[in-house]
């Protein structure tokens, strides 16, 4: 039976253009060409006879049901064939070199290494004891752009993989098929450009990485990856690096810079620290973690532990950061402290747009941990539902780009090009709608005071015992003659000021009307009348006009004010009252 399935059996011929093998019949572009017949032979073939020789065994018969005589490397050393279609109706036969096959057990091919090879058919780039080992061997004989794959399977290995050249990727069979077990105390995988370069480099993916036997307890880490550019993580899931510093993933400069990355859905959890950023060497030249267009994390925090710890640098991501997962038990997601580098600014952490949603199931699980003069910044999306803000020693984390929110501000620059709160909380404690460069302002207190503390500027605000407040200049307060307008809660009316400093109140006007007895006077109803209202009578009938000036309000109570006029029956008024 057929054991190895050919990846390419293309041809051509002069009388036709591109024709391809398929299924044991050779098209052309007119359909199946009749007689054609196709050998397979090993490299270096000889293609002047018909068929080409020599032909390789390829256990193609029924009979060989288990494949006693199977194909394993050819004079080429990389497991490849020359395949040769040729017959009656074909006018020159056709060869195709360098053709490989699909197999597990194929070491190399169209650049294209098997680690696991080294088990089965041990070619001579092989080297090492553990599928560490024997990445790095293929690693090694790789002169270009290589992929190294490794197939579905559990892997328990002590030997630290070495990822630095820039044309190398390594790639499992997804994370649920590919295990990788490390036993060792390093890293259990390391990507470094060494010498560093700027040239993109490859990728790492679909596997799953865990510290197992000797490595539990030790300072081992997960992925330990830095001074590479356009490096890319998908779909991995590291887990179970529980040392006292130790990391699933840690993002480490040594020799350059680290930029323009990307991790797609890449699962951190059970590690001391999920996600570690440092720069060791502690040079402005490596203290850049910038330009990642995203960055997809799914935490699980089991108590104890950090999300991001960012200990040095100056992470600038110019993209999409979203963290989703769960918490439990105390842990800190994010904690950012020390300084970019020796003699540097104080380390500083900003997204494009930021999603955070780990849920809290327990304990005090704590969002921010800001030391010192450090800063996270940017916009987006942090869910503080069951979570402890956490703390700042500086007021950085409102960020100088847009929004935050809860706890923190909607920020703009001004004129100066300084961050200042557009929505949030001001230094003085006051929630602040701020609006375009000159500063105009709304403030409202959480606590309002006696006095109202505020900047220059036109200013709407609560103040206590003053309800709302219009006014200008730098201290606002009671009858200050900078106030135009506010509220006076003691007296319940809104008073303006006249005469630089005085101020009248605006009080509510309230309408009623009045058509007499023909007794001497008349009793009328007006809500939230007091003995300090003020009221006006305008006769609307004949009568009333004709006594108008024997008409009057003699007296004002509570709801109620009292008209006198002579005994004349059905005259007419309105009343128009400022209440006060």
């Amino acid at each position: 039976m057929l054991k190895y399935t050919l990846v390419i059996l293309s041809f051509t011929c002069t009388a036709f253009s591109q024709n391809l093998r398929y299924d044991n019949v050779a098209y052309g572009p007119r359909g199946p060409i009749r007689d054609a017949l196709i050998a397979v032979c090993s490299q270096p073939a000889n293609t002047n006879t018909q068929p080409c020789t020599p032909l390789a065994p390829l256990c193609s018969t029924t009979t060989d049901t288990t494949c006693t005589s199977p194909h394993r490397l050819q004079a080429d050393g990389h497991g490849t064939f020359t395949v040769q279609t040729y017959g009656p109706q074909v006018i020159s036969p056709f060869v195709q070199r360098d053709q490989g096959t699909i197999s597990e057990t194929v070491a190399f091919l169209n650049g294209v290494y098997n680690a696991a090879a080294c088990t089965t058919s041990a070619p001579s780039w092989c080297s090492g004891a553990d599928i560490g080992g024997w990445i790095n061997a293929a690693a090694t004989a790789c002169s270009g752009a290589c992929i190294i794959t490794i197939p579905a399977g559990t892997y328990s290995y002590s030997t630290t993989p070495t990822i630095n050249k820039p044309g190398l990727s390594v790639v499992g069979a997804g994370v649920n098929a590919t295990f990788l077990n490390y036993t060792g105390t390093g890293d259990a995988f390391r990507v470094q450009m060494n010498p560093f370069t700027v040239t993109q480099a490859g990728r790492l993916e679909g596997m799953t990485i865990q510290c197992t036997g000797a490595c539990l307890g030790t300072t081992a880490n997960g992925l330990h990856e830095g001074d590479v550019t356009g490096y890319r993580m998908i779909d991995l899931h590291i887990f179970d690096f529980t040392g006292a510093t130790s990391a699933c993933l840690w993002t480490d400069n040594n020799l350059g810079w680290t930029e323009r990355g990307t991790e797609q859905s890449v699962w951190l959890d059970t590690c001391t620290i999920l996600h570690k950023w440092t720069n060791t060497t502690n040079t402005q030249t490596t203290s850049s973690f910038g330009h990642w267009p995203l960055i997809d994390e799914r935490w699980n925090l089991v108590g104890s532990e950090t999300g991001w710890n960012v200990l040095g640098g100056l992470i600038y991501d110019d993209g999409y950061v979203s963290v989703t997962g769960n918490a439990q038990n105390n842990n800190t997601f994010f904690s950012v402290s020390g300084t970019q580098y020796s003699g540097g600014g104080a380390t500083a952490v900003s997204a494009a747009v930021w999603s955070e949603q780990v849920e809290s199931h327990s304990g005090t699980n704590t969002l921010f941990s800001i030391s010192g003069s450090a800063s996270l910044a940017g916009c987006g999306f942090f869910n503080t539902f069951g979570l402890t803000i956490g703390s700042s020693s500086s007021t950085n984390i409102n960020g100088n780009f847009c929004p935050w929110f809860n706890g923190a501000a909607l920020t703009i620059l001004d004129t100066s090009g300084n961050g200042v709160p557009a929505i949030g909380v001001n230094s003085s404690n006051q929630t602040v709608i701020q609006g375009d460069a000159t500063q105009q302002q709304v403030f409202i207190q959480p606590n309002p005071g006696s006095t109202l503390v505020q900047a220059a500027a036109t200013t709407f605000g609560i103040q206590a015992n003053k309800a709302l407040v219009l006014g200008e200049g730098s201290s606002l307060g009671p009858n200050s003659g900078k106030d135009w307008m506010y509220g006076d809660s003691m007296v319940h009316c809104i008073k303006a000021s006249y005469n630089n400093g005085s101020y009248v109140c605006l009080g509510q006007v309230v309408t009623a009307s009045l058509v007499t007895t023909s007794g001497s006077s008349d009793n009328v109803t007006v809500t939230g009348m007091s003995s300090s209202g003020h009221c006006t009578l305008t006769p609307t009938n004949a009568s009333g006009a004709a006594n108008i000036a024997t008409t009057y309000v003699s007296s004002k109570t509570t709801n109620q004010i009292t008209v006198t006029h002579t005994g004349t029956a059905n005259m007419d008024y309105d009343i128009v009252c400022v209440l006060q």
